[in-house]
């Protein structure tokens, strides 16, 4: 018999918790590899090589036409339903969450609002030097 009703929503928030755990255990083994600099030019150059990285990154997983994740896809949907560039879109999204965090008592450092401001204009710039032309396979096929 089919029961309507609140949906059993553990399954989704136990798998969640898997993948957390293992980006603090990644997390973890990488600040006990590395130090945090004194020197501020080396902190400025980790933090945009960082920021530049999670560009190349971005473009990367979502040129190479395997799926996207949630905030990218609502970015290349935006992006096709408005005409807007995905710059303006991937930035205006970014800045939305980091208001949304602001709100909540949340915190915005340098690094924060430098990625807000950034990831959008560096997917745009990088996503056409990496993105993968999938052939058309006739009706039906994705375009």
């Amino acid at each position: 018999m089919l029961k309507y009703g609140i949906p059993d929503l553990r399954p989704f928030f136990d798998s969640d918790l898997r993948w957390l755990k293992h980006y603090g255990f990644a997390a973890d083994a990488t600040l006990a590899v590395l130090t945090a600099p004194d020197a501020m030019w080396l902190r400025v150059t980790m933090l945009l090589s960082g920021v530049a990285l999670n560009g190349l990154a971005t473009a990367l997983y979502i040129g190479s036409q395997l799926g996207r994740g949630p905030r990218d896809g609502l970015m290349t949907g935006l992006h096709r339903r408005t005409g807007q560039s995905l710059r303006l879109v991937r930035t205006g999204l970014e800045l939305s969450v980091v208001l949304l965090g602001l709100l909540l008592g949340g915190v915005a450092g340098i690094g924060t609002l430098l990625y807000a401001l950034a990831i959008g204009p560096l997917t745009q710039l990088l996503l056409p030097l990496v993105t993968v032309d999938l052939p058309t396979r006739g009706r039906g096929a994705r375009q």
